[in-house]
């Protein structure tokens, strides 16, 4: 209820226009994020369907108007994380496989850890069935959580979406 009172304040009429509409910042595009991940704990079919609509939108956004090459990977790679939660909750793990590994290889590419974890987890699940030429993701996932606790890190990167993504 507050997450949606912060967005009509910021965004009105956000959830009767495309959100394309508007113009917005990184930071409130992780609100919306965050208020797709509300949308995805409460878990009825039909807040799932509105967190996926909502997210395919987001996912739009990122891609047609978040022109910083490292903001995008990053914010992307958040609202793939949510997005590919879905979809494995629909039984759609093609679809859930690609975006991971999309945010998977962005991260890479920038050699950013952050979400790193919660993707590899996705691609982890989406390939637990696949037994031939299975990518390396369990012992990618392996070696990050050995650099970080060697680093002294506490807990883990987590899926939090309440994390700014440019802190």
């Amino acid at each position: 209820e507050w997450m949606q009172k912060a967005l009509d304040i910021t965004m009105p009429s956000w959830q009767n226009r495309p959100i394309k509409e508007y113009r917005i910042s990184t930071l409130e595009m992780e609100n919306l994020l965050a208020y797709a991940k509300t949308q995805i704990v409460i878990g009825t079919e039909q807040e799932l369907a509105e967190a996926e609509t909502l997210l395919l939108a987001c996912k739009q956004f990122i891609d047609d108007r978040i022109t910083d090459e490292e903001e995008h990977v990053k914010i992307f790679a958040k609202c793939a994380h949510l997005l590919a939660g879905v979809y494995l909750k629909q039984g759609k793990l093609v679809q859930a496989k690609h975006l991971a590994e999309r945010a998977f290889r962005g991260l890479q590419n920038f050699g950013i850890s952050y979400f790193m974890e919660p993707i590899l987890e996705i691609l982890i699940q989406c390939t637990d069935d696949a037994k031939e030429n299975e990518p390396p993701y369990r012992n990618y996932l392996t070696a990050l959580q050995h650099v970080k606790q060697y680093a002294g890190e506490e807990g883990r990167f987590t899926d939090s979406v309440f994390k700014n993504c440019s802190q």
